[in-house]
């Protein structure tokens, strides 16, 4: 018996400028040019990866895009560097607020120009530490910035009680692009923090896309629980 030969599908790869407007292409092709001219003087993200800035690290904030953050949302992004992810994801969700935080002068200055240049109105840049922190937020994001005990430590006490998001939005609280074995980092955050629930996804898996091996999306937010949340998010 003759057995005919099966094609193989390749699996679906994320593409993560679907359904983008002409506009925001064009902002985020901006922004692609501006971080590598500043980065030749800054050093905002690493030398090695520099030559491939879209993939490594426009693409990798923006794999957070692949579920919503609704209109009328606050986000806060720890550590923000040279505006990941958060400026990425400001011009993916131009509905949303994004405060860009960061301690290190030179860093808020570069962003601080970035977002003007970009005539991003939806931005705040803010020259702190995070634990100085206090303006409610719904979510929290983060790249590389600090482990997840810490990164919840400044997240939990500044998160809004609010509903549930709709359906392929993010749940709220902290999202956080990782990478590697975080057994030690997520048992730690649980010592600390027992009223939470943690979810990892591979982003490999996720997007289709093999320069996404070994990262991880890991979202962090509190349990369920009986208390009455208030809505806040524009209807």
């Amino acid at each position: 018996m003759n057995i005919e030969d099966q094609s193989i599908s390749e699996p679906d790869v994320w593409d993560p400028f679907e359904g983008w407007t002409a506009r925001q292409i064009e902002l985020i092709d901006a922004y692609e040019q501006i971080l590598a001219r500043a980065n030749r003087d800054l050093n905002l993200v690493s030398r090695a990866s520099a030559h491939d800035i879209r993939s490594r690290h426009i693409i990798h904030s923006l794999a957070i895009a692949e579920r919503e953050i609704p209109a009328g949302c606050s986000v806060v992004d720890w550590g923000t560097g040279g505006g990941l992810p958060g400026i990425p994801l400001a011009i993916r969700f131009p509905d949303a607020t994004f405060h860009l935080v960061d301690s290190v002068l030179k860093k808020t200055r570069a962003v601080e120009s970035f977002c003007r240049e970009l005539g991003l109105q939806n931005t705040v840049v803010h020259r702190l530490r995070a634990e100085e922190w206090t303006i409610p937020v719904d979510y929290a994001v983060s790249r590389a910035t600090a482990p997840l005990v810490t990164l919840w430590r400044w997240t939990e006490p500044v998160l809004r009680d609010g509903p549930a998001p709709g359906k392929g939005a993010w749940p709220c609280g902290l999202i956080a692009l990782k990478g590697g074995d975080l057994r030690e980092e997520i048992a730690a955050l649980r010592r600390s923090f027992g009223n939470v629930s943690v979810e990892q996804i591979a982003l490999e898996g996720m997007t289709g896309r093999g320069e996404m091996e070994g990262k991880l999306v890991v979202v962090v937010e509190r349990r369920a629980s009986n208390v009455e949340r208030r809505a806040h998010f524009s209807k």
